[in-house]
């Protein structure tokens, strides 16, 4: 059975000088440094990010293989842009 690939996925617009490389760096610092009480995606223990370049910006995944932490990734990326 495949594995289903879940969590949420997040525009972010192109600034001077903001690479690919540079954002995942940020993203996968910021993750390790999770806090499971604060509302943000990235608080979410164990889950992966990427990014890819997508026009005039970069598309952000955070994602899980466990149904319940990509619930709760979705969840916390909808009320931060909602």
């Amino acid at each position: 059975m495949d594995k289903i690939l879940a969590g949420a996925r997040v525009f972010i617009p192109a600034e001077p000088g903001l690479t690919a490389e540079w954002l995942r760096a940020q993203l996968d610092r910021r993750a390790a440094l999770a806090i499971e009480a604060f509302q943000c995606p990235l608080d979410v223990r164990g889950v992966r990010v990427s990014v890819q370049s997508g026009g005039p910006g970069f598309w952000v995944t955070i994602a899980s293989d466990d149904r319940e932490k990509a619930k709760e990734v979705l969840r916390r990326a909808q009320r931060v842009a909602g």
